[in-house]
């Protein structure tokens, strides 16, 4: 089952942190949490990005800047 989670606990102590390190790392390696990835625009597009994350969005997922 394949779940669309967004993980964003404030972990402070170093077992919460080793905890939600190995809960996000193994999720993301068996498939069993997905990012939710709205958008993808190149580095080169920024000024579009930047007035596409001032507009009201319905999907909450992470717009993905790539480079290179």
């Amino acid at each position: 089952m394949k779940m669309h989670t967004t993980l964003t606990h404030q972990c402070v102590t170093p077992t919460c942190r080793f905890y939600y390190h190995t809960i996000t790392c193994l999720g993301l390696s068996d498939g069993t949490l997905e990012p939710l990835i709205d958008k993808v625009y190149p580095m080169e597009q920024y000024i579009d990005i930047w007035h596409y994350l001032e507009k009201p969005r319905t999907q909450h997922g992470k717009v993905v800047i790539t480079t290179g």
